[in-house]
């Protein structure tokens, strides 16, 4: 209880605080999982919540997220960007970098979410 190391998510305070802002990711993505959302505005809030999972599960040791979510989204986010995308008309390579860029964060959590398993 309380501070029992001296890093800066070794006490009980940090780690409350690396809690609620990983409730507030998880429930976002729960939420776009389970949604009916498949526009590509809605890719930027879920993959941001998803960055931020996986930077307090590699930093902070939150914990992983569950398979099946990780793998779900993955799908539905690749799906829709290679669905949709095409309507805002973006730069070859613009294009290009945000689908690697996607990929390296969803393969991401998909590892993590392999993890514990």
């Amino acid at each position: 209880m309380g501070t029992w190391g001296p890093g800066n998510f070794e006490n009980d305070s940090a780690l409350d605080m690396v809690g609620g802002v990983l409730d507030v990711a998880t429930v976002e993505i729960e939420a776009f999982r389970v949604s009916d959302r498949v526009g590509i505005d809605d890719l930027d809030q879920v993959v941001a919540c998803i960055a931020i999972h996986l930077a307090l599960h590699e930093h902070c040791d939150a914990r992983p997220p569950e398979a099946d979510v990780a793998r779900a989204v993955h799908e539905k986010v690749l799906r829709i960007f290679d669905d949709k995308i095409d309507l805002l008309k973006p730069k070859p390579e613009h294009k290009t970098a945000r689908r690697a860029v996607l990929e390296r964060t969803l393969d991401a959590y998909v590892r993590a979410s392999d993890e514990d398993a």
